[in-house]
């Protein structure tokens, strides 16, 4: 340990000596550093926003389970004649035997269909959600209730509207509130009971317990159960108590439920983002080994200037291992130097990209990120760098004859 200490000491005072000349022949490195610091940055930086857009608007805790409606023939995909789904009794005992308190599901059903209103000549046409629980968690009330459980054991025919479908109605009869007024389905009279609040966009809207839907319904339209499970590490766990709870309830028809999760949209992001760095970090590679080649030539340089130090020092007794682990620590030494002055210019490059991509587009932003894989991958490239470019002008060293060495002097 003490003679690696003093090696590397005796490393980093040749490089001061001969410091600008070294900075010169490296700087291939230093640039090869620095654009792979910057890129791998902003990859990073893309990735953590491109996950941060998916949370937003997707759940990487979702699952979904869907009815399979179609078949594949000869590579065509062909309409099922019947397939399995979930009415509002199997959603029911799903919820009892699998979800309890590992999620929080939803089962809807939509169409599109005509209402109508005593004291409002013209229809409205508007989509038609069918749900069981409750409308969806994420959409926030302005006025009145939710659904209760009452409101699926026939205690009444009641529905909560969106604040589209609420604007349109109001511009034909004039209402101060909507709570409590009747709208007609089809043959159905609905009391609204809820309001919606604004939404950026979509369509006017009407949501019913998803009991008024008949068999016959549910079987040309199967509906669809959204589960938001509270923790992300339980999530395959869940899903696979899922599959099984399909295949007892379901005998012969559990492959006629597709149970999905957003993993793999996650999953497709890491590998695309992966195969980005693989492919520019390869490009910029190409700077990398030229500063290789840089380390090698300022280590050629400093064997034939030291051709008579490596004699004498063999000769007082240094062993070829010796020399080689000094030119070898010198070429760590100098790819060390050339990765750090690299890391700080990259830095700084990712910088001044990210605030021209802020100048030039415009909403949200990403920023650069710097993960302990970004580090690693920098010392590892400064290590292999000085390694392989630096063992042959270390072998080339140990070899020198100590007499011909310095008769050469």
């Amino acid at each position: 340990m003490k003679k690696l200490s003093a090696t590397i000491g005796e490393a980093f005072e040749s490089i001061r000596a001969r410091l600008f000349h070294t900075l010169l022949s490296v700087l291939g490195i230093v640039i090869g550093v620095a654009a792979l610091v910057t890129i791998l940055s902003l990859i990073d930086g893309m990735e953590k926003h491109a996950r941060r857009q998916l949370s937003d608007t997707t759940s990487v805790k979702m699952i979904q389970i869907s009815s399979v409606t179609t078949k594949t023939v000869q590579g065509m995909n062909i309409s099922k004649d019947s397939f399995p789904y979930l009415n509002y009794e199997a959603f029911r005992a799903l919820q009892h035997e699998v979800f309890q308190n590992q999620a929080d599901a939803t089962l809807s059903v939509r169409k599109t269909g005509e209402l109508t209103m005593p004291e409002v000549a013209e229809p409205f046409a508007a989509v038609i959600t069918g749900v069981a629980p409750d409308v969806w968690g994420r959409m926030e009330l302005a006025e009145g209730r939710r659904f209760s459980d009452a409101d699926f054991e026939g205690a009444g025919d009641v529905a909560v509207i969106n604040d589209l479908l609420a604007g349109q109605i109001k511009k034909s009869a004039p209402e101060k509130s909507l709570l409590g007024k009747n709208i007609q389905l089809g043959e159905t009279s609905f009391r609204i009971v809820g309001v919606l609040k604004t939404q950026q966009e979509g369509r006017p809207e009407i949501f019913v317990p998803i009991v008024h839907w008949t068999d016959k319904e549910l079987q040309k339209s199967p509906p669809s159960c959204l589960a938001d499970v509270h923790l992300v590490e339980d999530v395959q766990d869940v899903k696979k108590q899922i599959e099984d709870w399909l295949t007892k309830h379901y005998p012969g028809h559990s492959d006629g439920f597709d149970v999905a999760t957003n993993e793999y949209r996650v999953n497709q992001i890491t590998e695309g983002f992966m195969l980005f760095r693989l492919i520019m970090g390869m490009i910029v590679g190409i700077s990398v080994l030229v500063g290789g080649i840089g380390i090698m030539n300022v280590l050629l340089i400093s064997v034939s200037e030291r051709t008579a130090e490596i004699g004498i020092r063999k000769a007082l007794g240094a062993k070829r291992r010796d020399i080689l682990r000094l030119f070898l620590s010198e070429s760590v030494a100098i790819s060390l130097l050339g990765s750090f002055l690299g890391l700080l210019l990259g830095m700084l490059g990712a910088a001044v990209a990210v605030a021209i991509v802020g100048m030039v587009l415009k909403g949200p932003q990403f920023e650069a990120a710097y993960t302990f894989q970004t580090l690693l991958i920098i010392v590892a490239v400064a290590l292999l760098v000085g390694i392989v470019f630096g063992t042959y002008p270390a072998i080339k060293a140990s070899r020198l004859d100590p007499v011909e060495a310095m008769r050469r002097e």
